[in-house]
């Protein structure tokens, strides 16, 4: 048989192949555990768990939801942080609904705008009403910083209100068409928001930011401690892992942030899981869904335990 004929033969089989191995790669649920060991943690924190979904793009697992909904209830958690894109629509939240209203455990969550969901306004807080859909279905929206007290210690759950970010939203902002009671509420916010940053800023507590957009290496240099909060931990979504990785290597591409363009040969470390820069610590998940191309190719669809201890 000629290299033609055997070519003919084993590329249609190979293709098929991978297609059904990324159809059922695509349809199940891996559960990445991280300890996360942090500074000053109060002891009545030590072991405290926050399970993270992300980037779930209005997918379906199951009917209804139910495989997510049936995995997240088999984890303990104290803490569900929604890290954004969650949908694919800023006007439809079916997908996240159907989460919320199977899960168990509704105590806190957490639910930050990602890119193409949006719940409230990052320049004015103003929730809107699929923001309120989602308050009546038990989440907190972060347009400010959330205390969690355990025997009168406190940890804070914030966004993340750091000078690069602020400055994003600044830019998207076109004045010409914002009436006055708008630029008004904008004004306020952000003053509101510089208070409390001074507040919490080096207050001795610990502070987590939950947001959708990692801090790149290049936010990290150009900011000067006195442009973002002492954060002991950032937790963050928007890169997919890559969503097409290459066996033994792993993402050929992470999508563009506040303000630079998309990365192509990324260094690995920075497109998912644990790492550290200037001292804090910043975990980024993989997440569930897809975005540009409707599938991710050897790139498992992931929720994150993170599990906080005392350093």
């Amino acid at each position: 048989m000629n290299f033609g004929k055997k070519f003919l033969i084993v590329f249609p089989t190979l293709a098929a192949i991978l297609a059904a191995y990324t159809i059922y790669d695509n349809n199940r649920i891996a559960v990445r555990e991280q300890i996360v060991y942090i500074k000053n943690l109060p002891q009545e924190f030590d072991g405290f768990r926050i399970l993270q979904l992300s980037d779930l793009h209005g997918k379906s697992f199951g009917t209804g939801q139910s495989d997510l909904i049936s995995k997240v209830n088999s984890i303990e958690y104290d803490m569900l942080a929604l890290t954004g894109d969650m949908e694919s629509s800023a006007n439809d939240f079916s997908a996240l609904i159907e989460l919320l209203r199977g899960i168990n455990n509704k105590e806190l969550i957490f639910y930050v705008n990602g890119n193409d969901d949006i719940a409230y306004s990052s320049l004015t807080g103003e929730v809107f009403d699929s923001g309120r859909e989602l308050e009546e279905n038990g989440c907190i929206l972060l347009t400010k910083p959330y205390p969690v007290t355990r025997s009168g210690k406190t940890i804070w759950i914030s966004n993340d209100f750091t000078k690069s970010k602020a400055s994003f939203y600044t830019k998207k902002r076109n004045t010409s068409l914002v009436n006055q009671a708008e630029h008004s509420a904008y004004k306020d916010y952000q003053a509101y928001l510089r208070g409390v940053f001074s507040e919490l800023k080096d207050n001795g507590e610990v502070k987590i930011a939950v947001t959708h957009i990692p801090l790149t290496k290049k936010d990290f240099e150009n900011l000067a401690p006195e442009d973002i909060l002492d954060y002991s931990l950032i937790i963050a979504g928007h890169y997919h892992g890559g969503q097409i990785r290459i066996p033994f290597y792993g993402a050929l591409l992470t999508p563009g942030t506040h303000d630079e363009g998309g990365i192509l040969f990324p260094d690995q470390k920075d497109v998912c899981g644990l790492a550290e820069h200037k001292g804090i610590q910043q975990y980024i998940s993989a997440g569930l869904g897809a975005s540009v191309i409707p599938f991710r190719l050897f790139d498992t669809p992931e929720i994150n335990l993170i599990i906080l201890k005392s350093k």
